[in-house]
C-alpha cells in the first residue's frame, strides 16, 4: 500500500471514529432525556412544544451525523477498491488538502467548477427579478409626454 492510500485511510478512520463517539454521546443522552420526559407527565402545551421542537432539531442533527458516517463507509469502500481520492470526471489524483476539507470529494477543484458552471441557470433578458419592474427613467419619460 501506498503512504497516500495509507494516510486517506487514517483520514478517513478518524473521522468514523469521530462520528461514532458523537452518535453514542447524542443518542446516549437523547434516551436519559426520554426517560426523564416519560416520568413528567404534567408538561405545559407550551413547554411541551418547545421540547418537540428541540426534538426535532436533535433528531435532524443525528440523522446528518449518520447520512455522514454512510458517507465515510462509502469512501472506505472506494478507497479500497482503489477509487477513493481520484476524480470522477478526468481520473486524476484529487488534492489530498481538497480531501482534507471535503472529504467526500469526488471530483478534482478544476472539473467541479467546470460542473457547476455547467449546472449554474443562465439569465436571459426578460426573466428574473427585475423584469416585472420598469426602469424608472421610463416612467419618468413617459410622465413628461402626457
Amino acid at each position: 500500500m501506498s503512504d497516500r492510500h495509507d494516510r486517506l485511510a487514517r483520514m478517513l478512520n478518524a473521522k468514523r471514529g469521530d462520528l461514532f463517539l458523537t452518535l453514542r454521546r447524542e443518542f446516549g443522552e437523547r434516551l436519559e432525556e426520554d426517560a426523564l420526559t416519560s416520568q413528567d407527565e404534567k408538561i405545559e402545551i407550551g413547554d411541551r412544544s418547545v421540547s418537540v421542537l428541540e426534538e426535532d432539531v436533535e433528531l435532524g442533527r443525528l440523522q446528518m451525523k449518520r447520512r455522514e458516517l454512510r458517507q465515510v463507509d462509502d469512501a472506505l469502500g472506494r478507497l479500497e477498491q482503489g477509487t477513493y481520492g481520484v476524480c470522477e470526471d478526468c481520473e486524476a489524483p484529487i488534492a489530498e488538502e481538497r480531501l482534507e476539507i471535503q472529504l467526500f470529494a469526488t471530483r478534482c477543484v478544476e472539473c467541479e467548477r467546470r460542473r457547476e458552471l455547467e449546472e449554474r441557470p443562465i439569465e436571459t433578458t426578460g426573466r428574473g427579478f427585475r423584469s416585472g419592474f420598469r426602469d424608472i427613467r421610463e416612467s419618468s419619460d413617459e410622465d413628461s409626454d402626457e
